[in-house]
């Protein structure tokens, strides 16, 4: 059944799984939401990664109280297992894992896995966000910024 900005999610979430993070046929695609997240997004990021090849896992925990190290007492260890054997990890967590023992051991110092922070990002947020972003401009900006600094 449609919702609201149904078909621009779809859009934004080809652009956040197969421009942004590049996932690839054969790679593990792991999303992270927490009860409190947006389960559609979620959803619809999976359709994506499915559609591209890669092995999708959502992983749907309890909200944890608290973000961070302080979030790890509350999250199953199956989870904190899986975050550092993917390829790429989508965070879609209102309370946010960053610079949890997880975190640090897929990404502090980088190692192979791609990261995107999403945290708390509904619908409406994700298309403002990402749904109006021209990539190739940004992209160019951006190598810009590093070229003069």
């Amino acid at each position: 059944m449609p919702t609201t900005l149904t078909l621009e999610l779809a859009d934004v979430a080809c652009k956040v799984v197969r421009d942004i993070t590049a996932v690839k046929k054969g790679e593990s695609l792991l999303i992270t939401v927490d009860s409190a997240g947006s389960w559609i997004v979620a959803e619809e990021l999976a359709k994506i990664g499915e559609s591209l090849g890669a092995k999708v896992m959502v992983a749907w925990h309890s909200t944890p109280m608290g973000v961070g190290k302080v979030a790890e007492p509350y999250l199953p260890d199956s989870l904190k297992a899986a975050i550092p054997q993917t390829d790429v990890w989508l965070e879609l967590n209102t309370q946010w894992l960053g610079y949890s023992a997880p975190f640090e051991k897929a990404l502090v110092p980088p190692n192979r896995v791609r990261y995107l922070c999403l945290c708390g990002l509904d619908v409406e947020r994700m298309v403002r966000f990402f749904g109006r972003l021209d990539l190739k401009t940004q992209d160019d900006f951006q190598n810009k910024v590093v070229e003069v600094t």
